[in-house]
C-alpha cells in the first residue's frame, strides 16, 4: 500500500466540461477547518486529515494537530484516530464493517466541536476492466493537439438500487535518467564517482481527484464505461512500463451530490481542499452553527485493482532529452560547484560534458530507485 496516499489532503475531480471555474472572494474570510476523513472496509484506508483553509494563491497546508477525533458506530462502539504528524489521525487496528453506519466527532484544542451524520458502509464489487486508446486531445492553448493514451474502466458493478462511486488514480512508472553521473564538482575540486547512483528510476503519483459515477439500478454492467485521465506521449511516464492503480469506493448519494457539485462548479484543473469553497461539505460545528465547515467524511468499501502496460508499439515519443554540455568544462569546474549546488559531469565521447542534476539522478524526477514491492515486469 502507498502510504502517501493517505498523507495527501482531499483532492476533488474536475469533470471535462464546459463550466467557468468559480474562484470565491474570501479573501479577507478568517480560516476555517477543513476535514478529509475517509473510513473503509480496507485497514490501510482509515485516516482523518484535518487542517485549515488558506488563500487560493497558497496552496499551504496549515495542518491542526491536537485535536480529540472519533468515530462511533451506529452500534454504540468508539474508535480513537490518534495523531501521529501534523494534521494527520490514525486508528489502531480498526476495519469498517459492511452495514453499519459510522459518525465523525472531532474536538479541537480551543474546545470547537465537530460532528457528521451517520453514514451506512456499503461494499459492491469492484469494476471488471482497465484498459487504454490511444487518442488525440487538443491543449488548452488550441495551437496543437497532443497524442495519449486515455485510460478507462468498464464493466462498472450495479446492484437492485442505484450505486455511487468516486474512483481514486495513482499511476507509477518506470524510467531511466539519461545519463551516468561520472564526476562530481561541490567546491572540492572535481571528484571521481566510485559508486554511480542507479539509473534506472520508478516514480510514484497520487492524481489529482476523484472520478464519479452513477450507476442506475439493475443496468448491465458491460455497457457502463467510465473515461479517466488522460497520459501524454511528450513526457516519460508511457515509454518504458506504466502501471495505475485504481480505487474504487462505493459512497452515499449524498456525497455523491457534493462532489458532483463541485465537478460542475469548477474545471480549473487542480483544485484542492486546503482552499475555499461556496460547498459546504457533511460536517457542522455543534458549537457555532454559523461557522462553515470544508471537505468531508466518507464512508465506503473500498476495492482496488492495478495493472501494467508496457510501451505502446508503433509511437512516437517527444520528450525532451539531456545534452550533455562539453564546450568550456574547464571554464565550469574554475567556476565552481558547492555542497548546496553542485556540479555534475557524465563522458561524452571520451570527454566530460556538464548536465543538470535531473540528467542523473532519480530524485530530482520525483521519482525513486527504488524497485516498488508491487512492481512487476
Amino acid at each position: 500500500m502507498i502510504r502517501s496516499f493517505k498523507y495527501i489532503a482531499l483532492l476533488f475531480l474536475v469533470v471535462l466540461s464546459c463550466i467557468d471555474p468559480y474562484w470565491p472572494d474570501l479573501e479577507d474570510e478568517a480560516p476555517v477547518l477543513v476535514v478529509d476523513a475517509l473510513v473503509t472496509d480496507d485497514p490501510d484506508n482509515q485516516y482523518v486529515l484535518l487542517s485549515l483553509s488558506a488563500p487560493i494563491d497558497n496552496q499551504e497546508f496549515i495542518p491542526v494537530s491536537g485535536a480529540n477525533v472519533v468515530v462511533s458506530d451506529n452500534l454504540g462502539n468508539t474508535i480513537v484516530f490518534h495523531g501521529a504528524e501534523a494534521g494527520k489521525y490514525y486508528p489502531d487496528n480498526f476495519v469498517g464493517i459492511a452495514g453499519r453506519s459510522y459518525m465523525l466527532t472531532i474536538t479541537l484544542a480551543n474546545g470547537k466541536q465537530y460532528t457528521s451524520g451517520f453514514q451506512l458502509l456499503t461494499v459492491m464489487d469492484e469494476f471488471d476492466s482497465l484498459y487504454y486508446a490511444i487518442e488525440t486531445q487538443s491543449t488548452t492553448d488550441l495551437l496543437y493537439d497532443t497524442k495519449g493514451a486515455r485510460f478507462y474502466i468498464a464493466n462498472i458493478p450495479s446492484g437492485h438500487k442505484d450505486t455511487y462511486y468516486l474512483f481514486q488514480l495513482v499511476e507509477t512508472y518506470k524510467f531511466h535518467v539519461d545519463f551516468k553521473l561520472k564526476y562530481i564538482e561541490a567546491g572540492n575540486g572535481l571528484i571521481q564517482v566510485m559508486d554511480p547512483p542507479p539509473m534506472l528510476c520508478w516514480e510514484t503519483t497520487k492524481l489529482n481527484g476523484f472520478y464519479l459515477y452513477k450507476s442506475l439500478a439493475h443496468s448491465d454492467s458491460q455497457s457502463q464505461t467510465l473515461p479517466l485521465h488522460f497520459v501524454t506521449f511528450d513526457t516519460k511516464a508511457f515509454f518504458e512500463r506504466y502501471s495505475l492503480l485504481v480505487r474504487q469506493i462505493s459512497v452515499s448519494e449524498e456525497i455523491f451530490n457534493l462532489y458532483n457539485q463541485i465537478n460542475q462548479q469548477n474545471n480549473s484543473g487542480s483544485v484542492y481542499a486546503i482552499q475555499p469553497y461556496n460547498i459546504i461539505g457533511n460536517l457542522q460545528c455543534v458549537t457555532d452553527s454559523e461557522e462553515p465547515v470544508l471537505g468531508n467524511f466518507i464512508v465506503g468499501g473500498i476495492k482496488e485493482k492495478r495493472e501494467f502496460f508496457n510501451r505502446p508499439p508503433h509511437i512516437r515519443f517527444t520528450f525532451s532529452r539531456c545534452f550533455g554540455q562539453t564546450d568550456g568544462v574547464g571554464y565550469l569546474i574554475m567556476r565552481g560547484g558547492s555542497p548546496d549546488n553542485p556540479l555534475y559531469f557524465t563522458l561524452v565521447d571520451g570527454g566530460l560534458a556538464n548536465a543538470a542534476e535531473e540528467c542523473f539522478l532519480c530524485s530530482a524526477n520525483g521519482g525513486t530507485a527504488e524497485r516498488p514491492d508491487f512492481w512487476e515486469d
